[in-house]
């Protein structure tokens, strides 16, 4: 799958500027419950001009540089703010260097986003 493949090499990229610069970065993994629903077209306009957004298997992907856990939780807030309620979408976060000693950020986002679908309406897991 080319999408995840790139998101791989450029999360790899992200982290080693992240450990060399002591900077942040995150991934948000969201998932609508609805498969008709484009989150691109959702999200577009709370989107920062950095932000990167891959489709997976899984869901939708964004990598944000320069991002730690809490600025990716003001972005979901954002994110769910745009959706007014109206749209179920559950989310999951990893950072950088938060996450760090789990191993894969991207892993550990998808085991996340798998916790938040059995969660209730505009789940986070940004934990555990």
């Amino acid at each position: 799958m080319p999408q995840r493949s790139e998101l791989e090499h450029k999360l790899g990229y992200e982290q080693k500027l992240a450990a060399r610069y002591r900077f942040f970065v995150s991934i948000v993994m969201i998932s609508p419950l609805r498969r008709d629903l484009s989150v691109r077209q959702l999200l577009k306009d709370t989107l920062r001009g950095c932000d990167e957004l891959y489709v997976l298997d899984e869901g939708i992907a964004l990598l944000m540089p320069h991002t730690s856990l809490e600025d990716a939780l003001t972005a979901v807030d954002r994110y769910k703010h745009q959706c007014e309620e109206r749209v179920d979408l559950r989310f999951s976060i990893a950072s950088y260097p938060g996450d760090a000693a789990s191993g894969d950020l991207l892993a550990r986002a998808e085991d996340r986003l798998t916790a938040a679908r059995r969660g209730r309406f505009g789940e986070i897991v940004c934990r555990g």
